[in-house]
């Protein structure tokens, strides 16, 4: 604002406060790519007829168009307690190497994990601030050095059965509303149902 003089007199700032716009389209851009992540999987779902394949091709798809940190299917023995890291995708700094080492060195540490609990328990799992987690004190370190905020574990179930998880990792934390826990777990189901239909197809193309 000038005076008669034209001199500048004083100045008016406006400052707009675009903390929820910039939230709001985060949230959006995330479950985009969560709707991507569902929808190649469905397609992986129709065109791979075989576990390995399909598990791979899974992780693969979360961290390049569901835009997670990383991903893996761990195998799950009720019978020894042993989880097997057989698929994974995704720059996880060596976490999961380190995991593969602490359960062949330290098997009873790997029964405090959030994926032993999950699979123990039959259901999803969500953390969303891993590091505030009592729980998982023993891999904060390796989790912080990974780069991971955040983690999800989906139960996968073969006839019923829980078979593994689908673990998830995220850099935010608080990343796994409702909205996107839901539309994962949503996911889980139709992995599980395609399961069981692989091992039908397999039935009755030996038969």
């Amino acid at each position: 604002v000038r005076s008669a003089d034209k001199k500048v007199a004083f100045i008016i700032s406006v400052i707009e406060d675009i903390t929820q716009r910039k939230t709001n389209e985060l949230l959006l851009e995330r479950q985009r790519n969560l709707y991507d992540m569902l929808s190649l999987t469905n397609q992986a779902i129709v065109r791979f007829k075989d576990k390995d394949t399909l598990f791979t091709k899974i992780c693969e798809i979360a961290v390049e168009h569901g835009k997670f940190l990383f991903a893996w299917f761990g195998a799950f023995d009720d019978v020894n307690e042993h989880i097997s890291i057989t698929h994974t995708f995704g720059d996880d700094r060596g976490f999961t190497d380190w995991i593969v080492r602490v359960n062949e060195e330290h098997p009873d540490l790997i029964r405090q994990t959030a994926a032993m609990r999950a699979l123990k328990s039959g259901e999803n799992l969500i953390m969303n601030n891993y590091q505030l987690q009592a729980t998982t004190n023993p891999f904060h370190q390796k989790a912080r050095e990974s780069g991971i905020a955040s983690s999800a574990y989906f139960i996968i179930r073969e006839q019923g059965k829980v078979i593994g998880s689908l673990n998830l990792y995220a850099t935010s934390a608080d990343y796994f509303n409702d909205e996107i826990t839901n539309t994962l777990a949503e996911m889980a189901v139709d992995v599980s149902f395609a399961l069981d239909n692989l091992r039908r197809d397999k039935k009755l193309l030996q038969s």
